[in-house]
């Protein structure tokens, strides 16, 4: 275990790699080959270490990559998934019912950021544990694709919702709140599988 210490501080200190699910990935093929190896740990720590710079960094830029594809699929998988299509129909007919009771106006005073201020404690969860040592990029690159949508929202197609007639309006907020509600599903499928992966 403390040699399994060494090999994780020099890839956090040393390499950078700040996600603990690449580093941990990475460590256990370290430790593996390490183990395999003849000597004593001590004497031979540093060699090894410089020996596999490019394997650490290419598995790294690979792992990366392959997370954040990883993060756009899973908003895909939400998107497309029944109880998002669920959501949507519910929210869509809700809202429009509200519009037609009170009026445009009314619905944009108190609901046009929702949107934005439903997903915001998770985000905000998130964006603490980027500055610990608990990060892990599985979870950060799924709240990351959420948000870069979040913030499409809250920069361009608010002013759309604001301008748009009632039935566009409406069906485009609607996808919108119930992305920001189904963020919360995604996101806890992602902490439970980021669990099996630690």
């Amino acid at each position: 275990m403390e040699n399994i210490a060494v090999i994780d501080k020099i890839l956090f200190k040393k390499y950078g790699l700040i996600y603990r699910d690449i580093r941990f990935e990475i460590l256990d093929h370290l430790a593996s080959e390490l183990e395999n190896s003849e000597g004593v740990f001590d004497e031979k720590i540093s060699e090894f270490m410089a020996a596999k710079k490019d394997f650490i960094q290419k598995t790294n830029q690979l792992l990366t990559r392959q997370y954040s594809k990883n993060g756009l699929q899973q908003v895909a998988k939400t998107v497309f998934s029944l109880p998002f299509i669920l959501l949507y129909a519910i929210a869509t007919l809700a809202f429009y019912y509200l519009i037609a009771v009170h009026g445009k106006d009314w619905f944009l005073t108190y609901f046009d950021i929702l949107p934005i201020v439903i997903p915001a404690p998770l985000s905000l969860i998130e964006l603490y544990s980027l500055c610990t040592s608990k990060r892990r990029l599985y979870t950060f690159s799924l709240v990351g694709s959420f948000n870069m949508i979040f913030m499409t929202y809250l920069f361009l197609v608010i002013h759309l919702v604001r301008k748009a007639d009632n039935i566009y309006a409406v069906a485009v907020f609607s996808f919108f709140f119930a992305l920001s509600l189904m963020y919360y599903h995604a996101y806890w499928v992602a902490k439970q599988h980021t669990k099996k992966l630690i």
